[in-house]
């Protein structure tokens, strides 16, 4: 599943039951608490939830832009994928992300 519901991600966390979310082998999401800090403590809720229901948490941006939880039970992915993701996938993707950009400026 993909949310990316413009701030209102919140809300439909809070009104979805665990059964519901633990039918997802993943879910990404982009929280808005960069635009809405009142929001962080929230976020870290839901962050917290999900990890408790059995999700992975990665985050792959420096904010709550870009999250990706993962569910152990459902996803096939063991520790070692976890750890590919967590922080291979995550740093080689930022490190393209950056160097591209670089490239861009100076052409």
């Amino acid at each position: 599943m993909k949310v990316d519901i413009e701030g209102a991600e919140l809300a439909m966390f809070e009104s979805a039951s665990d059964a519901d979310l633990q039918k997802f082998t993943q879910i990404t999401v982009e929280f808005h608490d960069f635009i809405y800090p009142e929001q962080s403590r929230e976020v870290e809720s839901i962050k917290r939830r999900l990890r408790g229901l059995g999700f992975w948490v990665i985050n792959f941006s420096l904010d709550n832009s870009d999250v990706l939880f993962v569910n152990r039970a459902t996803s096939g992915a063991g520790r070692l994928q976890y750890i590919r993701l967590k922080y291979i996938t995550k740093y080689m993707s930022g490190i393209r992300r950056r160097l591209s950009g670089y490239r861009r400026t100076i052409r």
